[in-house]
């Protein structure tokens, strides 16, 4: 089973401006932190295995960002918001047909986030 503890040192290896402030680097820990504790669960298991095989550590590690975002966000308003920034970072994967499983992903992700922004319209 893959390890779900968050890559510290490669989120503080990054430059500093790829990624902004120290504040931005800490709370993209804490949503790493929040996202492994929530894939942990066996209810998980078909996002898990959707994660696993992407083999691009940052677009792993943007995924869990995203699911904890979408997560912890309870108002349509930001899920919007986030589902806006998935969008552009799903168009930045790459060809589909050669980013098969980042592309799976990302669509997952987008469709969590697009069934949790609806049952918050409600």
């Amino acid at each position: 089973m893959t390890s779900f503890a968050p890559d510290t040192a490669a989120i503080q290896s990054r430059s500093p401006g790829s990624c902004g402030s120290s504040t931005s680097d800490l709370e993209e820990i804490e949503h790493l932190s929040v996202a492994d504790t929530i894939l942990a669960d066996d209810n998980w298991i078909w996002l898990r295995n959707l994660l696993d095989p992407v083999s691009d550590e940052t677009v792993r590690q943007q995924s869990k960002v995203y699911f904890a975002r979408l997560h912890k966000t309870q108002n349509a308003a930001g899920i919007e918001t986030t589902l806006a920034e998935m969008e552009t970072w799903r168009s930045q994967l790459g060809d589909e047909r050669t980013q098969v499983q980042e592309h799976e992903l990302a669509r997952a992700l987008f469709l969590l986030g697009f069934d949790k922004s609806m049952s918050l319209s409600r």
